[in-house]
């Protein structure tokens, strides 16, 4: 159906960051002419915020890395924190890569690693 088609093109130019002029032409261009009320209309609707501005789509699938993070971040605390400490700074990376809240057990990581790395040094020097 034609209306779906236009609906479609329009959304993926509004997605792309065209102005309504552009997307008009180009739609104009796509279309023909004979269509351009029609064009107007979808464009003028699509802009108007009824229905309501779509988001992109983004992948909204959970994953195990920021509890994973956190529970090394915080074993990294008390058990082999030069181990568990890189651990949980790299799964809170990739939480973070995944738009996840991976913050805390990245700070605690670092926070365990740290710790471990001061005592380390300091029962080396201690003589």
């Amino acid at each position: 159906m034609l209306v779906n088609k236009i609906k479609d093109f329009v959304r993926v130019k509004k997605y792309m960051g065209y102005s309504k002029s552009e997307m008009y032409f180009e739609a104009v261009k796509n279309f023909g002419n004979e269509n351009e009320a029609l064009i107007r209309y979808i464009i003028d609707e699509e802009f108007s915020g009824y229905p309501a501005n779509r988001t992109p789509y983004r992948n909204h699938t959970k994953t195990a890395f920021p509890a994973l993070s956190l529970a090394f971040g915080i074993l990294s605390f008390f058990i082999a924190g030069i181990i568990f400490g890189p651990l949980a700074i790299y799964f809170g990376n990739k939480a973070i890569e995944n738009g996840e809240s991976g913050m805390a057990g990245k700070v605690c990581g670092i926070i365990g690693l740290i710790g471990s790395l001061i005592v380390m040094l300091a029962l080396c020097s201690h003589r």
